[in-house]
């Protein structure tokens, strides 16, 4: 079965649902307001501190006609109830 894959109405926010996709500018921000995770214009997945203005984390390789999908999968619950999630962001065909 394929998945189909909707575009996300949510930017700025701290989650991107399963099988959305992000398009260039826009965002997710933590619960905090320290960080930014965006698609920049130029197609690249970046994290910002907001404190700092600092680049945290980037993932370069922009290829014209992509867009950033997201994926996780549930690893485990902890005793005071938070869940840990791995998380897999790629850029996908349009």
């Amino acid at each position: 079965m394929a998945i189909s894959y909707t575009p996300f109405q949510a930017s700025g926010t701290p989650v991107l649902p399963p099988n959305q996709t992000m398009s260039s500018g826009q965002y997710l921000m933590s619960e905090n307001g320290r960080f930014q995770l965006v698609l920049q214009a130029d197609g690249n997945l970046v994290i910002y501190d907001q404190r700092t203005g600092n680049l945290c984390w980037a993932r370069f390789g922009f290829v014209p006609g992509r867009f950033a999908k997201a994926t996780n999968k549930f690893l485990r619950e902890l005793p005071d109830g938070t869940k840990i999630y791995k998380w897999n962001f790629s850029l996908g065909p349009l």
